[in-house]
């Protein structure tokens, strides 16, 4: 899949003389950095998560209404930049289905026929700012079609150059008017360039942990589910160290329930706790230490109600 990859760089030799063709190199980069049109730019992965149950479970449908999938948490993208969703799919013979995702007030679908299983597609380019939930749906193309899915994951594709005038995340456009030849090396040409990547960092979270579950997995073929009030461990993984010094991180959960159970998850990573209560997202900020690996375990209750409660979506990721 297409990202980010830097041009020559060995566009500028410290001690070495440059020239306005050194300078185009630059900042040519930069903005590589932030899109293009052909090769996008910086895209992280937002979040992954396998559609196969514990007890091997493919998740699967039929029908024209659609069913959803999973819900993800997009943190940022102050700069409204397009949300790719790809889903491992296929149909039977002659079936169709289409995926969609919908996102920030916008949606996108694309429609598959194939029969072996297929990355199949799917972008929204939202309006809004901070913040938002996407959610990815399936349906069939007649009321008989039957599909498959396994795997999902989200990232942003940006394919547009920035604005002339400063973007929401704070980024401003390398013109072409800091290269031109016989200009001075000016602050604002080496702040630009310095900026840019730090902007676009905090306005595109990269994440270090994801975890999706699809909703039509309920009971015992749920491995993230609880009808106790003794909590139980859900999930649990260790997170290497990427730090030099510490740094905020962002915790993203979505709890749901199949009753009146009201579910409590509580997310533990190097000491530091950050806990959802009831239905839906629940975000919360830790502050981990650098140069350390540290053990993330997440413990899933049900605090009173009856039914099972369940942990569907689980993100962690680096925060401004």
């Amino acid at each position: 899949m297409a990202n980010y990859t830097p041009i020559s760089p060995a566009a500028l030799v410290p001690g070495i003389g440059g020239d306005n063709a050194a300078w185009q190199g630059l900042i040519v980069n930069a903005q590589r950095l932030y899109a293009e049109s052909t090769e996008g730019g910086y895209m992280p992965i937002i979040a992954s998560g396998s559609m196969v149950s514990h007890d091997d479970t493919i998740c699967t449908g039929t029908g024209t209404s659609y069913a959803e999938i999973c819900r993800v948490w997009v943190p940022m993208n102050n700069d409204n930049q397009r949300l790719l969703v790809t889903a491992f799919m296929n149909v039977d013979s002659g079936d169709s289905a289409t995926l969609k995702v919908e996102y920030g007030g916008a949606s996108g679908t694309t429609t598959t026929t194939a029969t072996a299983y297929t990355a199949v597609q799917a972008v929204a380019t939202p309006t809004g700012s901070g913040g938002r939930e996407a959610v990815i749906s399936i349906k069939g193309g007649a009321a008989s079609d039957n599909w498959r899915v396994t795997h999902v994951a989200a990232q942003l594709y940006p394919v547009t150059d920035p604005a002339s005038s400063p973007m929401a995340s704070g980024v401003v456009k390398p013109d072409a008017e800091l290269y031109t030849s016989g200009v001075p090396v000016t602050t604002e040409r080496v702040n630009r360039l310095m900026n840019l990547a730090t902007f676009v960092a905090k306005d595109r979270p990269a994440t270090l942990y994801s975890l999706l579950e699809h909703v039509g997995f309920v009971g015992s073929r749920s491995g993230l589910v609880s009808a106790s009030a003794t909590p139980a461990l859900a999930a649990r993984t260790s997170l290497l160290a990427t730090d030099l010094t510490p740094r905020n991180y962002g915790v993203s959960m979505y709890l749901a329930r199949d009753g009146s159970g009201v579910p409590v998850c509580q997310v533990s990573i190097g000491g530091e706790n950050v806990t959802g209560t009831g239905t839906g997202w629940h975000h919360g900020t830790i502050s981990l230490g650098g140069l350390t690996t540290l053990k993330m375990a997440a413990m899933l209750s049900r605090s009173s109600g009856t039914g099972n409660v369940y942990l569907r979506a689980l993100q962690i990721y680096r925060s401004a």
